[in-house]
């Protein structure tokens, strides 16, 4: 059975109206915690850095940090601060409207058009409420990612 855009697009609706406030929460804050991990994970990949090795430099287990990656355990501030010391990186966090559509650019947003962070205009996809780009890592805020 085919379905088109207007149906799946309407299936989708239908589910998100469907949940209560606190699975909207839920869902919000693992989007929140991959957007943070995947940045983590990119980083380890680029730099040959094993979940292990950064274990090691955070003092925690190795496990605990598959269990985070796995989200089996929350990501918190405390963990993520020191991910940032030993890596020598900063995670920059942008605010944006909920009402921002798919075709909204970060160059757009003058909050982040600071020290020209993107000179070429990307596009965000939107996932549910939250644009699915929250937060853009930056090595000693002096290097532009590309």
């Amino acid at each position: 059975m085919s379905m088109n855009l207007k149906e799946l697009q309407d299936k989708i609706q239908a589910l998100q109206t469907s949940k209560t406030e606190e699975e909207l929460l839920e869902e919000e804050t693992a989007i929140l915690m991959a957007n943070y991990l995947s940045e983590i994970e990119r980083y380890q990949r680029d730099h040959a850095i094993t979940r292990k090795d950064l274990a090691a430099k955070i003092k925690t287990s190795a496990s605990y940090l598959t269990q985070v990656f796995r989200g089996d355990k929350p990501l918190n501030f405390h963990t993520i601060a020191k991910i940032q010391k030993v890596l020598s990186i900063r995670f920059r966090v942008i605010a944006m409207p909920l009402e921002a559509s798919p075709s909204s650019t970060i160059a757009s947003y003058s909050s982040i058009k600071d020290n020209n962070l993107y000179e070429d205009t990307k596009i965000l996809p939107v996932v549910g409420g939250t644009l699915s780009v929250d937060t853009v890592l930056r090595k000693h805020e002096t290097q532009t990612i590309s």
